[in-house]
């Protein structure tokens, strides 16, 4: 695994959506990092919801999708 914080990436992705409003998007990518046990249990975690985030077409701002983007291509290369 690279020397990339992930979790980090993520907690700031999730500052992002809470502050557009998307607390329940939030609550989702913290509860990803939270519940897991293991590093690759969080990390799949965090690409799933970011996968699901991707998908749900919501009216993000430019930062914010940038964010995701790259949290979620880093989790892909990260869990070849």
């Amino acid at each position: 695994m690279s020397g990339r914080d992930y979790y980090e990436e993520a907690r700031k992705l999730a500052d992002n959506l809470a502050a557009e409003g998307f607390e329940d998007w939030a609550a989702r990518i913290r509860g990803a990092i939270e519940r897991g046990f293991t590093a690759t249990e969080i990390l799949m975690a965090l690409r799933w919801e970011a996968k699901e985030l991707r998908s749900s077409d919501l009216p993000l701002a430019s930062e914010t999708l940038q964010r995701l983007e790259s949290l979620l291509n880093g989790l892909e290369e990260a869990l070849r």
